[in-house]
């Protein structure tokens, strides 16, 4: 059997790896371009393999899922996130998705469209009526940041939540600042800056959740992510402790906060570069008027869906997973050793002409006509680990968008291509400026 120096793929090691890190997306690309869709680089004695292919990805995040687990990098999250989806592993893991995932099923999903709707409408109201120009990125993490307050915490103030968010993104800066320089080398007992950041970040944050956990349990019962959490039992009837309560709240933090802020903002930029598309939104929302939408009107909303669902494909939020194993492990017919990097590059499968005609375009009627195979499409994940809260996520992104436009025309005034920057999340480098006018 070939191992993975049998694997074709660019040589330099350290040059390579630094070309990766100047331009990630774009050395995916090339070498995946060269070498196919398998490829290896070796950097200080260790392996990073990126597959892209449907059968070699398959076995990565579900036919030997047990063998692998999370990469160096998203494992160092816990640090801040704790054990929570996420980042736990093993039976931790399989324990906690028991708990979390009713949650979040369809039918409790339902319960907080009206939230969704209720803010989309008050930020449009609010941002027509003032006029002048908005940074998309930030008024949309500022309007789910909302959202996540009420569904997720139950509280209309989000001036504690608003610090959570801040924390956090201070904190992934400094996770992407080691990862991103020669701190990634620094072994973990070793006291630096950027460590610092987070540490202090990661207190603040178990500080601020678990005030906000001591207030919702001395209230009523409700429908609240949070309740439900507090509510969650498993098979012993054992619920989760308040670090365990913590820790997932904090995941479903970042996850319904910044992933569905930047399929929002990366539709509206799209939506403004491409006016035909555009008008057939208008044209899809025309006969609901100015009513509120509703969780009723959601399965009917197809082409926003499909806005949304291409805007995903194009500018997919969670852009790369990293996987690594814990014994030798047979992947596309290659041995791979244990604590090898696998990546699954999400955005050049996105991007791959064999699994899309027209990659670089935006035409959301692709998904009106049937759906892509199961390894082609991964805007929420793959596999065992697919995010519990991709259906909470898609409805909330489709009612939001709606919404915006049923009160709001909106003008892109830098409309070429935004500039990318490939973090945990993918994110617009600089702001996508806009100007809102009621509709």
């Amino acid at each position: 059997m070939p191992s993975v120096a049998d694997l074709p793929g660019p040589r330099g090691g350290l040059r390579g790896l630094m070309a990766f890190d100047r331009d990630p997306i774009g050395s995916l690309a090339r070498w995946h371009a060269e070498f196919g869709d398998m490829f290896a680089l070796k950097v200080l004695g260790r392996w990073l393999v990126s597959v892209r292919d449907a059968a070699g990805v398959a076995e990565v995040l579900l036919d030997r899922q047990r063998v692998f687990q999370k990469d160096e990098f998203t494992a160092e999250l816990s640090r801040l996130l704790g054990q929570g989806l996420l980042t736990s592993e093993g039976d931790h893991w399989r324990g906690r998705r028991k708990l979390v995932a009713p949650t979040l099923r369809r039918g409790h999903i339902r319960h907080y469209a009206d939230i969704f709707v209720a803010h989309a409408r008050r930020w449009v109201e609010q941002a027509a009526a003032r006029g002048g120009e908005y940074d998309l990125h930030h008024e949309m993490m500022e309007l789910t940041l909302g959202i996540v307050a009420e569904a997720l915490f139950a509280v209309d103030e989000v001036q504690g939540v608003d610090r959570i968010g801040h924390v956090i993104e201070e904190a992934m800066a400094a996770h992407i600042q080691v990862e991103r320089s020669v701190q990634r080398f620094v072994p973990q007992f070793v006291p630096y800056s950027a460590k610092w950041r987070i540490d202090r970040a990661a207190r603040t944050v178990t500080e601020e959740v678990d005030r906000l956990i001591a207030i919702r349990r001395s209230r009523p019962a409700g429908d609240d992510l949070l309740w439900r959490l507090l509510e969650a039992r498993d098979e012993d009837g054992t619920g989760l402790d308040t670090t365990g309560l913590r820790d997932e709240a904090v995941t479903l933090f970042l996850a319904g906060h910044e992933t569905t802020a930047l399929a929002l903002t990366f539709a509206m930029h799209l939506l403004g570069r491409h006016p035909a598309a555009e008008a057939r939104l208008r044209a899809e929302l025309a006969p609901y008027g100015d009513r509120p939408l509703t969780a009723e009107d959601f399965p009917e909303l197809r082409w926003t869906t499909a806005v949304v669902e291409e805007t995903m494909r194009v500018f997919p939020p969670a852009w790369l997973i990293g996987r690594s194993p814990t014994r030798d492990v047979e992947v596309g017919g290659c041995r791979l050793p244990a604590g090898t990097t696998v990546m699954v590059p999400i955005i050049t499968m996105h991007h791959d002409p064999v699994r899309f005609a027209a990659p670089e375009a935006f035409r959301p009627e692709r998904w009106l006509d049937g759906r892509p195979g199961r390894w082609d499409y991964l805007p929420f994940g793959g596999g065992a680990r697919v995010c519990v809260g991709n259906h909470f996520a898609l409805m909330e992104a489709v009612l939001v968008l709606a919404s915006l436009y049923q009160r709001a025309r909106f003008e892109l005034l830098r409309p070429g291509r935004p500039a990318l920057l490939p973090s945990i999340t993918l994110r617009p480098a600089e702001p996508v400026p806009v100007r809102v006018a009621p509709a």
